[in-house]
């Protein structure tokens, strides 16, 4: 069930990834993406799944603007 302590946690996880560059890999360094090719996107996938990491509550949101800021 979604609450509002996890929603806060999702939020203090995105800012993580935000501020180490993790965000939204696709998107262009000049909007606070790490410009990464595919390859580089799998690899991180891969890995974030391996370690456990939660799911992303905005990556499909995320992954269709992505197509658009490029």
């Amino acid at each position: 069930m979604f609450t509002e302590e996890g929603a806060a946690q999702h939020q203090i996880w995105e800012r993580r990834l935000f501020e180490a560059g993790y965000s939204v890999l696709a998107w262009p360094r000049e909007y606070g993406g790490a410009d990464a090719d595919v390859r580089q996107q799998v690899i991180f996938q891969e890995e974030y799944l391996r370690a456990g990491a939660p799911d992303r509550i905005n990556r499909l949101a995320l992954g269709l603007a992505g197509d658009r800021v490029r």
